[in-house]
């Protein structure tokens, strides 16, 4: 895969709030379950506590994370996923990713802004 690739398919990883949400919670934690991951999303997205996202709101998330978030998120190369575990790590991210996160964050990441 050469550079413009590369770029290229961060840029549509980081496409989606969900996706990039899920990005600044893996750069603080390093590492989260699936599960946990949706469900920190799922309240910042909806700017509520964490304890009162609903297992209903957060099932189609869950969902949406598996079957398509997180696979974008590899093939891009920010994350590795265990698909046997459903652990989620932020782990030698590309280095064009780091600094593209760290100028939208002061936009929309709820706890810089």
């Amino acid at each position: 895969m050469d550079s413009f690739d590369l770029v290229d398919d961060i840029l549509r990883a980081l496409a989606d709030q969900d996706r990039r949400l899920a990005l600044y919670y893996l750069q603080k934690e390093g590492e989260a379950e699936v599960e946990e991951l949706a469900r920190q999303v799922a309240a910042w997205s909806d700017e509520k506590p964490i304890d009162e996202v609903t297992d209903d709101e957060l099932k189609p998330l869950i969902m949406e994370f598996r079957h398509n978030h997180l696979n974008r998120l590899r093939d891009a190369g920010c994350i590795e996923y265990d698909e046997r575990t459903e652990v989620v790590r932020y782990k030698s991210p590309p280095k064009f990713l780091e600094p593209v996160l760290s100028v939208l964050a002061p936009f929309e990441h709820p706890e810089r802004n």
